[in-house]
């Protein structure tokens, strides 16, 4: 695994845990049972996931709503997308998708930052709606 990999890992792992504190809090306000938890994971192919995983019955067999960050590290850049699914494959909103190309490792992962910001709030609208009607 090379440093870019690692770095968009951390990247990804961090954005996913603000975003499920900000669940967290929206969902004991709207009195709505579950718990989220947050992560990531990454492979010696360049492919990281950051993800946010929703249990509405809070038990870890039930299906959950999950939001996910994909970055692909490619000779040419980096591919990312954004998107809500359930546990079972079910997409339930595409966020974003794309390709970033930057000169330099800093910039790249500079503008990944700026693309998980730019989701951030159709991200939260997509996840306090699935909260609200998971099935």
């Amino acid at each position: 695994m090379n440093q870019m990999t690692k770095s968009l890992e951390l990247l990804a792992r961090g954005f996913m845990e603000i975003l499920a504190d900000e669940i967290e809090s929206y969902r004991r306000e709207a009195r709505v049972g579950g718990r989220t938890t947050a992560g990531s994971w990454s492979n010696d192919h360049g492919v990281v996931v950051g993800y946010l995983s929703y249990w509405p019955q809070d038990r870890k067999d039930d299906d959950t709503i999950d939001a996910m960050t994909r970055f692909a590290v490619t000779e040419q850049g980096i591919e990312f997308s954004i998107d809500i699914c359930k546990s079972t494959g079910n997409v339930i909103a595409e966020i974003s998708k794309g390709e970033l190309k930057a000169e330099s490792a800093a910039d790249s992962l500079f503008s990944a930052y700026i693309f998980m910001e730019a989701a951030r709030d159709k991200l939260l609208e997509h996840l306090k709606r699935a909260l609200l009607s998971p099935g």
